[in-house]
């Protein structure tokens, strides 16, 4: 069997499918002896005949093998287009870190408030 046979090749616009073995999020597709590449690098490298560092998904989804949503592109690229969808590490620990920050404020003036009996905090700041 071989690789296109284990991909539910759709329309031109569509996700083509990877139906063969994954790792939970990604297809696994054997190379060579004893080798496993992403579904979709292989779908790269089959269309345009080399092995970028990362193969994006424009689409999104992992197991999509069409051409025409995969993207060849370096680390960086990668860290940028999570980024940019709001799936970098970074990104997630900065939103988490804006949360506990506005908690501990709101913590912080709520004990102002009680120890010096002022009703607004940042009225009593300024000058």
């Amino acid at each position: 069997m071989g690789f296109w046979d284990k991909v539910a090749v759709g329309g031109p616009d569509e996700c083509w499918l990877w139906r063969a073995s994954t790792n939970g999020k990604y297809g696994q597709a054997s190379i060579g002896h004893q080798q496993t590449r992403g579904s979709h690098r292989v779908a790269y490298w089959l269309t345009h005949g080399v092995w970028p560092q990362v193969v994006m998904h424009t689409c999104d989804v992992p197991l999509c093998c069409n051409p025409a949503h995969l993207v060849g592109g370096t680390y960086a690229d990668n860290n940028r287009d999570m980024g940019a969808k709001g799936r970098h590490p970074v990104h997630v620990n900065e939103a988490h870190r804006e949360r506990n920050n506005a908690r501990l404020r709101a913590m912080a003036q709520g004990a102002a408030r009680k120890r010096w009996g002022h009703a607004d905090t940042a009225s009593s700041t300024t000058a």
